[in-house]
């Protein structure tokens, strides 16, 4: 009954080290901050309650994808066996077992939460760029509706012997790009759809389509890049592993140290130590000093990194102010030539050329607040807090 009960608790340990392995060290912020802008708020996703829905469809909104993502993550759930069978050796009753066993249930548990954070990354940026497919789905189709007048005005024009002062042969090239611009949206939906939700775990067999759902809008705010740093160094689960590794390391998790800077990428196997194989405190003392510098140059890695990300926000939220700006100046000339066509001094040609140019403004806005939610999940995943507090079932819900 006694060997029962002390089964248990290692275990028990072992489940206690996955939990405090979630928690967010360090960060002020949530992964994905809310951002808002009224002046974008007519290109949010919530647009897309206008178009016709396929008979079928499925809402999914940023959070709830993220969150899928990480606990679906396949190669997460394979490896949390791995995890298993380290916590039962780490109740081994001979000491340099425990200790092997109890290291290498930690830096499984670490490198686990590390793969479940890049499936939520790469899950968000699918679910972005469905977004802007589906964004572009809506766009399209105005536009071929606005060139078709167009024709039909022209042709009315023609008929009647009116002379216009627009050239109309670019008509033709003008529905001919948003036909394909059409196409090329409808396949890359189709094509996001799949790919999110293979992501996700769900049936791609299922005629569900996705229907992204977000906050699609900008902040000008400065980001605080040290606080951004400090965040990642704090919660990257590769830097967790190596500080784990370094502080710890015994003659019994000496293996799991030499495969780990014998392939810096990654965990490699290791067996534990025979029962003769002791290791001097010298031998001890240059491991750590090799883990020690790798975790340096790893920080390092990881400051760029969070740096790079960090700009490529703050860029990318820049140029979305910019193309506002361009929208801004293409829907007052918009205004300003319908007044005209009231008045007589313009004709539906010419409105209807600059309101394809506020449709081609409005396209470019909106990849520009894509490109801006596509960087601020790569920041979070550079600080490696996309999977906090995921844990495999932890959603209670059934997969598609």
């Amino acid at each position: 009954m006694r060997g029962v009960r002390r089964h248990s608790n290692c275990l028990a340990a072992g489940a206690l080290v996955l939990i405090a392995a979630l928690g967010v060290a360090g960060c002020a912020h949530p992964p994905l901050p809310p951002v808002i802008v009224p002046k974008l708020q007519p290109w949010s996703s919530n647009g897309l309650a206008n178009r016709q829905e396929p008979p079928q469809y499925t809402e999914l909104t940023a959070e709830r994808c993220q969150y899928l993502a990480a606990e679906f993550a396949p190669k997460a759930a394979r490896r949390q066996i791995d995890v298993l069978i380290a916590a039962d050796m780490a109740c081994d009753r001979q000491a340099f077992h425990q200790e092997f066993g109890a290291m290498q249930r930690d830096l499984l548990a670490f490198q686990t939460e590390g793969e479940r954070n890049l499936a939520a990354g790469q899950a968000l940026e699918a679910f972005y760029a469905l977004l802007e497919a589906e964004q572009d789905t809506l766009r399209t189709q105005p536009s071929l509706q606005e060139i078709a007048a167009m024709e039909r005005f022209v042709s009315e024009a023609k008929h009647r012997g009116v002379a216009l002062p627009s050239d109309t042969s670019i008509l033709a090239r003008l529905k001919l790009d948003a036909s394909q611009r059409n196409a090329e949206a409808e396949l890359l939906c189709r094509q996001w759809n799949d790919r999110l939700k293979l992501m996700l775990g769900w049936d791609i067999a299922d005629k569900h389509r996705i229907r992204p759902s977000c906050d699609a809008s900008v902040s000008q705010g400065a980001i605080d890049v040290e606080e951004a740093i400090k965040c990642g160094l704090a919660n990257r689960s590769d830097l967790l592993q190596l500080r784990v590794l370094a502080q710890g390391i015994t003659p019994g998790t000496l293996p799991l140290a030499r495969a780990f800077i014998g392939q810096a990428d990654g965990m490699t196997a290791a067996s534990p130590p025979g029962l003769g194989e002791m290791k001097s405190q010298r031998d001890l003392h240059l491991r750590r000093e090799q883990l020690m510098h790798l975790l340096a140059q790893r920080e390092l890695a990881a400051t760029v990194e969070i740096t790079e990300a960090a700009a490529a926000i703050e860029t990318h939220a820049r140029e979305a102010a910019m193309a506002q700006e361009k929208l801004d100046s293409w829907r007052k000339r918009l205004a300003e030539l319908e007044q005209q066509q009231a008045a007589g001094r313009a004709t539906k040609l010419d409105t209807g050329l600059v309101r394809l140019e506020v449709v081609g403004a409005e396209r470019a806005l909106f990849h520009e607040v894509i490109a801006y939610k596509t960087a601020q999940v790569k920041l979070a995943a550079a600080q490696g807090i996309l999977a906090k507090g995921v844990t495999p079932g932890s959603l209670g819900e059934k997969r598609r």
